[in-house]
Order: structure tokens, then C-alpha cells, then sequence
């Protein structure tokens, strides 16, 4: 099963970010949501299928509770706080509803098409599309007359 296990340096970063300033924090913990999404992804990818493998369901447990189990263990030796610890672990916990989510429209997707038995790598390729969307990270398209042009603000204010 992959793992996440931090190095002297990688705790030392994570005591500095958690310890830090607000807006690193922040920006942190949106990327460890991401970060543990596509983790899942690259573990379910890797793992052979039934009848060799686990099944997705199976798969999707084991490697999540080690993930979240790896960073408890990696909170406790960089010396964080419960809050701090509880924080980076949530923030854990929804980039594995996210990718459980991709997972489980990904699939919807494949049995309303006609598919008895859903295609693993196919439904990765989905998840990987569904993802930014489900984490938010997808950017609106501009629908504002004249986006990128520099303004004056109102009434030439700003």
C-alpha cells in the first residue's frame, strides 16, 4: 500500500506552515486536499484488479485509512497540537471524498452508458476530469465584457 511518510525536512516545513503565518496555512491545506485526491488516484491505478486485486470498494478503504493513519503518525512527530493535527487530517478526509465522489459519478457514468462491468482505467480518466470540478478548483470561464483590460473602477475612482 502507498504510504506518506515525512522526512526530517518535510516535518520541519510542516511544524513552519502549521505554526505560520494564516494565508501559508491556508494555502497549504488546499493543497494537501488535492495532493491526498490525487494520491488515491495514483494508488487505485497502480493496484492489479479483481480477481488479482481488490475490489475498488476495498481498495478505496484500505488506502484511505492509511493515508489519514501515515499523517495522524506524521502530525504526532512534527509536535502538533490536536487543532492543528484534527485540521490537516480533515482537510485529508476531503480529498478522499472528493476522489470517492469522482469514483462513484465516474462509475454512474459507465453503468447509464450500457457497461455491466466498469472499466477502471477509463473510469480514472473520468475521475481525473471530475476532480477540479468536485475540489472547486476549476476556473469559471470569463463572461465579463472586456475581462483583462485594466479599468478605472467606477466613475474612474480606483
Amino acid at each position: 500500500m502507498a504510504t506518506f511518510r515525512a522526512t526530517a525536512r518535510e516535518l520541519s516545513d510542516l511544524v513552519s506552515v502549521m505554526t505560520g503565518e494564516m494565508e501559508a496555512r491556508h494555502l497549504y491545506l488546499y493543497r494537501q486536499e488535492r495532493w491526498i485526491a490525487q494520491a488515491m488516484a495514483v494508488t487505485v491505478e497502480m493496484y492489479p484488479r479483481p480477481p488479482e486485486g481488490p475490489s475498488l470498494p476495498d481498495l478505496i478503504d484500505v488506502a484511505s485509512r492509511s493515508f489519514l493513519n501515515d499523517i495522524e503518525e506524521t502530525c504526532n512527530l512534527a509536535g502538533l497540537d490536536d487543532v492543528q493535527s484534527e485540521t490537516l487530517v480533515e482537510r485529508s478526509r476531503r480529498g478522499i471524498e472528493a476522489f470517492t465522489k469522482a469514483c462513484g459519478m465516474a462509475v454512474l457514468e459507465q453503468i447509464r452508458s450500457g457497461k455491466t462491468e466498469p472499466d477502471r482505467d477509463a473510469m480514472l480518466l473520468r475521475v481525473d476530469q471530475l476532480l477540479p470540478r468536485i475540489l472547486g478548483t476549476e476556473r469559471p470561464a470569463r463572461s465579463i465584457p472586456f475581462a483583462g483590460r485594466k479599468t478605472r473602477g467606477v466613475n474612474g475612482l480606483l
